[in-house]
């Protein structure tokens, strides 16, 4: 079985690279991706679970089931991120988080808070990282 979730680092179109070849981090997005496989369940910390690397801004949620529908939210040490996120076999993005600015070292998680036969779910949450 793969890895069932990831962080990824994307640049920006304002990045730019020093002599030395270092990314401006002001100009980075970083994705942390929550994936369940199978049958979805309602529960806690599903799909994983990461420490924010560095102080930032939650931009974008983008959703999406194989199948079925689902009602999720994602949290940081605990507090809604944003809290009722509808996904479904045809991808979606919130973009308008209650909570958006996470800070280094807190912990990011996804919860799965109701279902209707969903199976397979991913949820990528953007995070613009702060200058």
């Amino acid at each position: 079985m793969p890895f069932p979730y990831s962080s990824v680092v994307v640049a920006g179109t304002n990045a730019t690279a020093s002599a030395n070849n270092d990314l401006r981090k002001d100009a980075l997005t970083r994705w942390f991706k929550f994936e369940v496989v199978g049958a979805l369940s309602v529960g806690n910390n599903q799909g994983g679970s990461f420490i924010a690397p560095f102080t930032g801004t939650v931009i974008n949620h983008r959703l999406k089931t194989t199948s079925g529908t689902a009602t999720v939210r994602t949290q940081k040490d605990g507090v809604d991120i944003d809290s009722s996120m509808a996904a479904s076999s045809t991808a979606s993005t919130d973009s308008s988080p209650s909570s958006a600015a996470i800070t280094a070292g807190q912990k990011l998680t996804m919860d799965i808070t109701a279902i209707g036969s969903g199976v397979d779910l991913v949820v990528e949450m953007e995070v613009l990282c702060a200058p």
